[in-house]
């Protein structure tokens, strides 16, 4: 083992403190020299463990005279609406499932219609139903579509969602509240132990600051992004395409292009959404399109979203009436959005004469790329529309995609100026349709840590500040899992989105202590020194936040940085090794957490330093390893177009 010593400024001053000081300094500079600071030990498996994990407490809370359970017995019953909707049925599960964790109880599930209600009786009532009804318990028409309400009347408790989603909402907000839960990873949370609980006495509604937020990873799926309460907008494409950059699939070329070549790009890249000027020909594709959107609203009878939106490209039709589009309004999102509101209008006027009840379903294009700019004017101190051809239609709406900003930096910050503009422009056009997708990884190589830990709630507030009712941070989503600290990016995000003003300081430490338990500290000053070194290459080498920056050169990573780095990997093996003793199930998961971000760092090593470091022998070994590694923590990815197995066949091995 490599004795080294970490500056102790890296590791004993407070994240705020450091970036703070950092921020302010004229000259940043990276810590690189070995300075007087900590050294390491050498815990072994039979050493005493002095670390023990801090229980979870039953929070404090007001109350009636009426106990949910005592010595783990219970006179309640969890009351649901016959026929009820599917999420409200999973919302009394989970109440059930979370409460027989904490205390061994489980209430007897019964349908409102077989109950009478009364003050005295005890039910606790998930999601609307008769007996919720009697005891006069609404929910706010104010709140979003997953907000809830938490009433305690009589004896009584009533969780109630403004839709089904919201019952499960509810019963994580109470379990929150009475019992301490939160969630942090799918083999990972918090819940008090209880043998008795006082019925609390609430009378309270929340809501998300988001309404709908989208999944970031590929370890988000189904009860895993329930429980982080992450829920998108229910989206729909036609059979076969894609729910993105799917223009081309609404009009493949090798359907349409033969009879219909004037629908499609110069470049063949997209569509021509002006159909080159003939008029009968944009009809016919303005038709088609539409079609299509009302075969998919048949098909999706709880579908709200459709998105059509242009292909992964940065080009733009360049004929003759487009260019003469975007030299009026100065952007080519001209033409998308009055090609859109033409479509949204036909399809409208279907649905209102086939599906009228279905008045929650909105239509979305994408501003990114060449699209990314707004036509708009500022008149009288205020952003409106160029003319009224570019005025939204009332359902249609935008996903505001800025992928060439940096995301190092909060949209508030000097470094993103341009773009807030831009996001204050499109909540102009498109008022409470504001859709918003950004970006929180390098997708050129998924082993590279991506800094938007200090920006995200900024970023999330200048989104609510302009309309978001729905947000998608991408990730590695088509990865199984992630290095660079990815879940605490989910675990932040997920509470992020829910409250934009949620405290991130205690939020961040709450999660190293739950996750890596015995390995907190050193986990956290490894993040911490990861953190301190992007904000090196950003302040004082200007290294751009951009997701596509390449950063992976030994020019922005020193190879003493990196053998710091290797050491707090080290020690924090260290410090759950008397694990293997006492819990060898936890020790194995703790294992598993280090071994999952010590990838993004050995990665570095191997790649920029491994001949310097090792032999040829040595090097080999440390690419088997971590070959087998990767697989042994379902890493499938290199980059976001590639499978990891190119990283094994550039290794040799």
């Amino acid at each position: 083992m490599r004795k080294l010593w970490i500056g102790a400024i890296a590791l004993l001053l407070s994240v705020s403190f450091l970036f703070c000081a950092a921020a302010c300094s004229k000259d940043p500079e990276q810590p690189q020299e070995e300075t007087s600071g900590i050294e390491y030990g050498t815990a072994q498996p039979g050493d005493a463990l002095s670390w023990e994990e801090k229980p979870v407490a039953v929070p404090e809370y007001d109350k009636i005279d009426s106990m949910l359970f005592e010595n783990g017995q219970s006179d309640y019953s969890i009351v649901v609406a016959e026929g009820a909707a599917a999420n409200t049925y999973t919302a009394a599960s989970e109440l059930n499932y979370f409460v027989s964790l904490a205390s061994g109880v489980t209430f007897s599930v019964r349908a409102a219609e077989d109950v009478t209600w009364s003050a005295d009786a005890k039910y606790i009532s998930v999601g609307e139903n008769i007996i919720s009804q009697a005891a006069g318990v609404t929910v706010p028409d104010t709140l979003n579509s997953h907000g809830f309400a938490v009433r305690t009347v009589g004896k009584s408790l009533f969780l109630q969602g403004v839709t089904s989603t919201g019952d499960i909402f509810a019963v994580y907000d109470l379990l929150s509240k009475v019992l301490g839960y939160d969630y942090y990873a799918a083999d990972e949370l918090a819940i008090a132990t209880a043998s008795s609980l006082a019925c609390p006495d609430f009378n309270y509604t929340d809501e998300p600051d988001i309404e709908y937020r989208s999944s970031q990873i590929g370890y988000q799926n189904g009860t895993v992004s329930t429980r982080y309460r992450v829920v998108s907008a229910q989206f729909m494409s036609p059979e076969g395409a894609s729910t993105w950059h799917n223009s081309l699939q609404y009009i493949p070329y090798n359907v349409y292009g033969t009879a219909y070549p004037e629908w499609f790009a110069t470049d063949l890249k997209g569509l021509c959404l002006t159909a080159h000027g003939y008029t009968e020909k944009y009809e016919k594709l303005v038709d088609t399109v539409a079609g299509k959107m009302e075969v998919v609203l048949e098909k999706n009878p709880n579908g709200d979203t459709i998105a059509f939106t242009h292909m992964d490209v940065g080009t733009w039709c360049t004929c003759e009436h487009c260019t003469a589009l975007k030299n009026k309004y100065g952007t080519d999102s001209a033409s998308m959005i009055i090609f859109m509101n033409d479509v949204v209008e036909q399809v409208e006027q279907w649905r209102k004469a086939n599906q009228p009840g279905r008045d929650n379903i909105r239509y979305l294009f994408f501003a990114y790329t060449a699209t990314v700019q707004a036509p708009v004017k500022e008149e009288g101190g205020k952003i409106v529309p160029i003319d009224d051809a570019v005025k939204f239609h009332d359902k249609l709406g935008v996903i505001y995609a800025p992928i060439s900003s940096d995301f190092f930096h909060g949209k508030n910050e000097p470094q993103n100026s341009s773009y807030l503009k831009q996001m204050q422009e499109w909540n102009a056009l498109a008022g409470e349709n504001m859709y918003y997708w950004f970006y929180q990884s390098y997708f050129y190589n998924y082993f590279l840590f991506y800094n938007n830990f200090d920006s995200m709630q900024d970023n999330y507030r200048a989104a609510v500040d302009n309309g978001a009712v729905w947000m998608y941070d991408q990730s590695q989503y088509n990865n199984a899992a992630s290095t660079g600290f990815q879940m605490l990016k989910v675990y932040l995000s997920s509470k992020l989105m829910w409250d934009v003003n949620a405290d991130v300081t205690a939020l961040t430490q709450n999660f190293f202590d739950r996750y890596f338990k015995a390995a907190s500290q050193t986990m956290y000053d490894l993040f911490t020194a990861i953190r301190l070194n992007y904000l090196w290459m950003s302040e004082s080498q200007g290294v751009s936040g951009w997701i596509g920056t390449r950063v992976n050169t030994s020019e922005y990573f020193k190879l003493n940085t990196l053998l710091e780095w290797e050491q707090l990997i080290e020690q924090a093996y260290e410090d759950i090794a008397p694990l293997q003793i006492s819990d060898a199930a936890l020790y194995e998961k703790v294992h598993d957490r280090i071994n999952l971000e010590s990838l993004s760092v050995r990665y570095l090593l191997i790649d920029l330093y491994g001949t310097q470091l090792y032999t040829t022998q040595e090097l080999y070994e440390q690419k088997v390893q971590f070959k087998q590694d990767c697989a042994a923590l379902n890493i499938t990815r290199l980059s976001e177009g590639e499978l990891v197995t190119v990283l094994w066949s550039q290794w040799g091995i």
